[in-house]
């Protein structure tokens, strides 16, 4: 069988974090992101690859690439606050994420999923997108605006025979000094595609097995964490 080239993608919604006066907490519920708590929101998705894993196929990415057309805002109404931050990390492995909580905050302190310190091994990640966003006051029309300070990488490119990529998109939001959310406080990013291409490859009966042992193996590991 010829290797196929493959485009595969994930869709992750907007997330519109407000504070609700009825509950007064903040609220994700118009764009279905779980929130965690005040400050850190994620969303879920997977692409299903048990198609290609039935013809014992294995996927070599080649390149990654993220679209999220759109603005980053994090208006706080603490009049304690001099400063905010958006940390944003988009994600496709091939296996879950245990503690998304774990990730968001080890991230904060420099530690990226796959690094030192991380329960997760290195190669289970397609891609690894980390980007910080910060305050910029000079836009009016946008309370709260956030522009890109800083963006880097952590995925592997490592190939994989697992049937199925976990797809997350996890969003933290910091304000110094921690501000507590109250009316006004709104938190905002834009509907997002992360793209992964590559080759489907039939490889040698031997080193297919040996690939699925290893994507068991770290199945295996991080439900074990």
């Amino acid at each position: 069988m010829a290797d196929r080239e493959e485009r595969l993608m994930a869709m992750h919604p907007r997330l519109y974090a407000f504070f609700n006066l009825e509950t007064g907490q903040m609220d994700t519920s118009r764009t279905g992101w779980v929130q965690l708590n005040d400050y850190t929101y994620y969303h879920e998705t997977s692409i299903d690859l048990s198609g290609y894993a039935r013809d014992d196929l294995s996927f070599f990415p080649t390149s990654v690439g993220i679209q999220d057309p759109g603005v980053y805002t994090n208006s706080q109404t603490d009049p304690g606050v001099t400063g905010s931050v958006l940390q944003v990390l988009d994600i496709i492995s091939s296996v879950p994420i245990a503690d998304v909580q774990t990730v968001a905050d080890l991230c904060l302190a420099g530690v990226a999923p796959g690094m030192l310190e991380s329960v997760y091994e290195f190669d289970t990640f397609m891609m690894g997108s980390y980007r910080l966003y910060t305050n910029d006051n000079s836009f009016q029309a946008f309370a709260g605006l956030q522009t890109l300070h800083t963006s880097q990488r952590f995925d592997s490119g490592e190939p994989t025979a697992a049937d199925k990529l976990f797809c997350y998109r996890i969003i933290h939001a910091f304000v110094d000094p921690f501000g507590t959310p109250a009316e006004g406080t709104l938190i905002r990013a834009p509907a997002t595609r992360q793209l992964i291409a590559g080759v489907m490859v039939e490889e040698p009966e031997l080193v297919h097995m040996f690939r699925l042992k290893r994507s068991y193996e770290l199945a295996n590991q991080v439900r074990s964490v």
